[in-house]
């Protein structure tokens, strides 16, 4: 009996020591969306082309906010890319910031003021439980804090991922942008992109980023490029707001990508 007993702890314990030998790390570790520093500025690419087609692409109506983080807060990628979010969607469902209009009656959005949006920037800060458990924010508490900011103002919100592996469901994210939606990008680091076009080239700079980070995108474009032979390359690139002051308002390339989602947000 003593010896049967003996067995079944000893097969016990062998059990628990191979699960935790094939149970990745990364199960136990949230990743974190943080400030982030550019950590090089490459050299210009040139494209150049005999014709480009740039026809197949959407846009929101009158782009996005684009704010900076306010004094005061760090690892502030998420409650900046949330106060542009909520201000986004003042235009259509007001008092989401109260007090104030995210938007000039022509549609345009007016610049980062000095008293509204920092107010709902730190406001988000703290709802998403910022610098908590560890530096910036997990995208559970980045979901739940503006959740809970856009509940109270009255409204509800929805998400809707649109990443799945390496692959980005490209239709809904035009749709989106057509039905004047953004969508909140989660990014690994990667790198961002400044486009110059001239007549018969593109001048192309990226600039690497260091850290996960959250942006807001509010278009989407794919640009074939042809020479004598045909078509020789096409990339295709959400337009975004990158939080930055340089490069502030860039280009997120998504074939390929390094996004751990992309949330389409609907407000009612």
């Amino acid at each position: 009996m003593y010896l049967k007993k003996l067995i079944i702890v000893l097969s016990l314990n062998v059990c628990i020591l191979l699960f935790c030998a094939w149970t990745p790390y990364n199960n136990y570790e949230e990743k974190r969306y943080t400030e982030i520093h550019i950590l090089s500025t490459q050299a210009s690419e040139t494209v150049n082309f005999t014709f480009k087609d740039d026809s197949v692409q959407a846009y929101t109506e009158h782009g996005c906010p684009n704010y900076l983080c306010v004094s005061g807060l760090s690892n502030a990628c998420g409650a900046v890319s949330g106060s542009e979010i909520v201000a986004f969607y003042d235009k259509y469902y007001p008092n989401l910031i109260p007090d104030w209009n995210s938007a000039y009656a022509s549609g345009k959005y007016r610049l980062q003021d000095s008293v509204y949006v920092p107010s709902v920037m730190r406001e988000l800060y703290t709802l998403m439980r910022t610098n908590v458990d560890d530096d910036g924010v997990s995208e559970k508490d980045y979901l739940n804090g503006l959740k809970s900011y856009v509940n109270k103002q009255g409204y509800n919100i929805e998400y809707e991922n649109v990443v799945s592996g390496r692959s980005v469901d490209y239709e809904s994210c035009k749709t989106a942008f057509t039905n004047n939606k953004v969508i909140a990008l989660l990014s690994d680091p990667d790198e961002l992109y400044e486009i110059s076009p001239e007549d018969t080239k593109d001048n192309i700079r990226a600039y690497s980023f260091s850290d996960p980070h959250i942006m807001v995108a509010y278009g989407y474009v794919e640009i074939k490029y042809y020479n004598s032979t045909g078509l020789f390359r096409t990339d295709i690139y959400f337009e975004v707001t990158s939080g930055l002051n340089v490069p502030k308002k860039a280009f997120y390339k998504i074939n390929p990508h390094n996004l751990t989602a992309a949330y389409i947000i609907n407000i009612n």
